[in-house]
């Protein structure tokens, strides 16, 4: 809603409530000379105590109305109305710190992962078509490995898919498929070493490179 909108609803609100004020005051005052049989054209005698209750309810109700349109206007007008900011691409485009400092160092730690294999029979051969493995190598060559998926953001799902196929490529392997415990594991040591972020959209967690992270793609990929 915008400023104007706001000012005039505000305005509009406290207008309804003086003229509700007004019309109760002209309903207790009819009721009043209903009551004490008081005929405006004429001049009637009243005792003393009706006199003084009558004028002290009269200047109640004026104190009361001049309180309430006061009020009115003081709100109306001079109380700040918070108008919507609208908030810049870029702040809304942030990406959330890393809660460990970037360390291309800290990156080369091994990385141990569990992945089931596939290729093709050969002929003439008994050997197995397919089996159980382990890759022994480090976070920053599974980055390099992954990383230039991440420049499109895409969703996690996607991102198992072409690790699994650049890392049959690197074993020479028809098809390869890691562990999802030792995937999990890997991405969250990802994210620490500051290199990816998470973004939800649509109920989907997109993984994105954090600018240590394009820069240290960059570097590796030159």
């Amino acid at each position: 809603m915008s400023f104007i909108q706001k000012l005039w609803l505000d305005s509009l609100s406290k207008t309804i409530s003086t003229l509700a004020a007004a019309a109760i005051l002209a309903v207790l005052a009819a009721a009043w000379g209903y009551v004490t049989k008081v005929q405006w054209t004429s001049t009637v005698e009243m005792p003393l105590w009706r006199v003084v209750v009558w004028a002290l309810f009269t200047l109640l109700c004026v104190v009361w109305i001049a309180l309430a349109a006061t009020f009115g206007v003081k709100n109306a007008i001079v109380r700040p109305v918070e108008a919507e900011v609208p908030v810049p691409e870029s702040a809304a485009n942030a990406q959330p710190e890393s809660t460990s400092p970037f360390s291309e160092v800290a990156l080369d730690s091994p990385l141990r992962l569990r992945f089931r294999y596939f290729k093709p029979r050969q002929p003439f051969s008994d050997a197995p078509t397919s089996g159980d493995k382990q890759w022994d190598g480090t976070f920053l060559a599974a980055f390099k490995l992954i990383g230039p998926k991440l420049r499109m953001e895409p969703v996690e799902r996607d991102v198992l898919r072409a690790f699994n196929k650049a890392l049959a490529v690197e074993l020479d392997y028809e098809a390869v498929h890691v562990v999802d415990n030792d995937f999990q594991a890997m991405k969250i040591r990802l994210e620490n070493f500051g290199v990816i972020y998470f973004d939800k959209q649509s109920k989907q967690l997109h993984w994105c490179l954090t600018d240590n992270g394009v820069k240290l793609l960059s570097k590796l990929h030159q």
